[in-house]
């Protein structure tokens, strides 16, 4: 895989990647339909405040829910 295409990779889809874990998994911990995770890792959609703080707690607080807010830094 290129390196630009690592650095490219969205921060959950690498904790999940990191942990063996997969989109359902953290799907039927933060509660998330399966293609809302998806969307988030494809950059399609941004997590809702809510769901991005049960993302923090299922992953352990590795991928902050800041992370997930401002995506591009903080505003």
């Amino acid at each position: 895989m290129p390196i630009t295409d690592l650095a490219r990779k969205h921060p959950l889809q690498k904790w999940l990647d990191k942990n063996d874990k997969t989109q359902a998994w953290l799907s039927g911990q933060s509660g998330a339909h399966w293609s809302t995770i998806s969307q988030i890792i494809n950059r399609r959609r941004g997590a809702s405040p809510e769901l991005a703080l049960k993302i923090e707690r299922a992953t352990g607080h590795e991928v902050l829910a800041t992370a997930l807010l401002y995506p591009e830094g903080y505003p």
